[in-house]
């Protein structure tokens, strides 16, 4: 009996030592395997032990990670970056990782737009092009080939474009260009 009880406490230690001790980067069980000269008891935790026969809880779930390993924060966005400077020389306009936030006033001269505010961005619906999400509402290609119908209204060159200027006209397409440089 005192046997029994033994190989019992040892299976019990064997558990939380399995479930609670490992130091592996693994969560595949499989990779625990016996040492040599082990007793079978101790080998791999028992289905049979209720959950009150444990002395410790349960191991809480790992934090999440992103697909490399690192943890996942809740950081603020980066601040802009100095791609902006570069897109729109002399102009106050917020870059962000995948688009261009301007409005009329903070732009400043120059302004091409009928609009007072637009959101420069890529997407799939233009074969990777550039396009601008006016105060409307609506989308304006200015880079790209439409791949998706319904996507954009009309071209911004031709709708949205105040025509005053031509060479910011050809700023906003330059800069279309180079944020999203993988259009068709």
């Amino acid at each position: 009996m005192r046997t029994l009880r033994t190989l019992g406490i040892t299976a019990l230690v064997a558990v939380v030592v399995t479930a609670c001790g490992s130091s592996s980067d693994s969560d595949d069980e499989s990779t625990a395997t016996p040492t040599a000269g082990s007793s079978p008891s101790t080998a791999a935790p028992s289905q049979s032990l209720p959950a009150s026969a444990s002395p410790s809880p349960a191991p809480s779930s790992p934090a999440p990670s992103t697909p490399t390993g690192d943890p996942v924060t809740s950081e603020p966005p980066a601040p802009p970056s100095p791609t902006a400077a570069a897109l729109f020389p002399g102009h106050k306009v917020q870059q962000l990782e995948d688009s261009v936030i301007a409005n009329r006033e903070s732009y400043g001269k120059g302004w091409p737009w009928k609009t007072s505010d637009v959101v420069m961005a890529c997407s799939d619906s233009i074969g990777g092009g550039a396009y601008l999400n006016a105060a409307d509402g609506e989308n304006y290609l200015l880079t790209g080939t439409i791949t998706q119908q319904g996507f954009v209204k009309s071209n911004a060159g031709t709708e949205l474009w105040n025509g005053k200027d031509g060479d910011a006209y050809a700023e906003w397409l330059d800069a279309g260009a180079k944020l999203c440089p993988d259009a068709a």
